[in-house]
């Protein structure tokens, strides 16, 4: 996309985190390929916004009521996830 349009504004998205807890080691791979994707912005033409955060509660875990299986997501955890977006979308 570079290549052909230079000044196009692109937004990289995190992963959504996945495992009922924060030190799941498959949670803990997200959040590190999270890291990798994030450095990939340069905030000029390239954004990151993590709006999987949303999904959690306070102590980091990922509720049944969100995602009952801890992957798939119920109405509510899309309806969280689509109020997080927008904000973030206006922002590039």
């Amino acid at each position: 996309m570079r290549r052909y349009l230079q000044r196009a504004r692109i937004l990289l998205l995190g992963l959504l985190l996945r495992e009922e807890t924060p030190n799941a080691l498959l949670r803990v791979e997200v959040t590190q390929v999270n890291q990798l994707i994030r450095n990939c912005a340069d905030n000029p033409y390239i954004f990151y916004a993590e709006i999987g955060d949303v999904l959690l509660d306070r102590d980091g875990r990922l509720p049944s009521a969100i995602s009952p299986d801890h992957l798939h997501l119920t109405e509510l955890g899309y309806t969280l996830l689509g109020r997080a977006s927008a904000p973030n979308w206006t922002g590039c």
